[in-house]
């Protein structure tokens, strides 16, 4: 059975992104695995040492990021039996671009946080990593609005 691609970073575009995945679904079928991506603090070039001393703390976020999957595991199947989850470990988009092909993903659904071009061209994002990654067609949930303060 293909599968549909859900990064998520628990941020508030998360639920978006999970409810736009579930429709896909339910016009496609398919398994949705939602998937995020733990990037660890700045490694490369780090003393072993250092990097000992940071490693409960990477466990401790991969703990929680575990029990955050299961919570919206247990979102998803109310509505849809086929979901499982995936943790990873490194670049954000470079991870879903080699898991988009490992799993065969039919699709990537991804959150967007509503940064300028600007930012996306200096900084780079994780949605735009995706997007010049992808072999599969991609689809961008963009982050609520925030509610401007008049």
């Amino acid at each position: 059975m293909e599968a549909i691609l859900v990064p998520i970073d628990f941020s508030d575009v998360t639920r978006d992104v999970v409810v736009e995945a579930l429709r896909l679904a339910s016009r496609l079928g398919g398994r949705i695995v939602l998937l995020h991506v733990l990037r660890p603090p700045g490694l490369s070039g780090m003393p072993e040492a250092q990097f000992t001393e940071l490693a409960p703390m990477i466990e401790s976020m991969r703990g929680a990021a575990g029990a955050a999957l299961e919570r919206w595991r247990a979102f998803v199947a109310r509505t849809y039996r086929d979901v499982q989850t995936l943790q990873a470990d490194g670049y954000p988009a470079r991870e879903i671009a080699r898991l988009t092909r490992t799993l065969r993903a039919r699709y990537v659904v991804v959150g967007a946080h509503g940064h300028s071009g600007i930012y996306s061209l200096l900084v780079g994002t994780t949605t735009s990593g995706v997007l010049s990654q992808s072999r599969v067609p991609v689809v961008v949930v963009r982050s609520p609005r925030r509610k401007s303060r008049r």
